[in-house]
């Protein structure tokens, strides 16, 4: 299952169509959590939560960064040491029904990720932001992405192992970092693309409260022929 919602910030140097489909690097989170930052990069921090969540509090040198836990999954943020299990998870062949191809290599993902840790775009315009999803028993199984600007527009994407889709951990992991974007970054309209054919993931934004955006938009976006943008707006 995969939704390739962000155009800038894809994979250059591999193949065209894979211009927006990976997620970036993520923030903090303010699922009943509080923050301690620490000095050395990526140090962890277990963190008292209410019902539903608990987070992990991670810092790095370039931002504050907070995983999120929840009962089903954790969302890391996603750095190179994640590579090589993510380069087993984005090969499956199943992802690509529509669009986009797998890694070409397990060293070219390395290099990628090195380079999202940044958190930023090169004109430091857009936080990237970008998580990994464990499950308890600690496989990854996707990832989730936002790419925020400073007009509180977040571009979302995700992608799922296809042995995991249909237990609602793709919706429940996406509606996660969504509740992260709103309340920690001050985002009040998300968007996510995708090809008009994949109706599993057309579903699943419908589930979150996205719907289809006004021609005006897709023009505005850039969308391509065959492609659909649909939105959320947050009050």
């Amino acid at each position: 299952m995969s939704v390739d919602a962000v155009r800038k910030r894809g994979w250059t140097g591999a193949s065209v169509t894979w211009r927006r489909s990976l997620v970036r690097s993520p923030r903090d989170s303010t699922l009943g959590c509080s923050a301690q930052y620490l000095p050395s990069a990526f140090s962890l921090r277990l963190a008292r939560a209410h019902k539903k969540f608990s987070c992990w509090c991670i810092v790095d040198s370039n931002s504050r960064m907070r995983a999120i836990e929840t009962a089903r999954f954790t969302l890391e943020p996603q750095i190179a040491a994640h590579a090589e299990e993510m380069f087993v998870v984005l090969s499956d062949p199943a992802i690509y029904e529509y669009e986009n191809q797998p890694p070409p290599s397990l060293e070219w993902l390395r290099t990628r990720y090195t380079k999202l840790e940044t958190r930023l775009s090169a004109d430091g315009r857009e936080q990237w932001l970008n998580w990994v999803i464990r499950l308890p028993t600690s496989e990854l199984i996707g990832y989730v992405q936002g790419t925020v600007d400073s007009n509180g527009h977040a571009a979302i994407a995700y992608e799922l192992s296809s042995a995991y889709w249909g237990r609602g951990l793709a919706r429940q992991a996406v509606q996660a970092m969504i509740s992260e974007l709103v309340q920690r970054y001050q985002v009040r309209q998300l968007t996510a693309v995708f090809k008009r054919g994949n109706l599993r993931s057309m579903r699943l934004l419908e589930r979150l409260g996205f719907s289809p955006a006004p021609a005006e938009r897709h023009t505005k976006h850039r969308v391509e022929p065959g492609e659909l943008l649909m939105q959320r707006e947050e009050r």
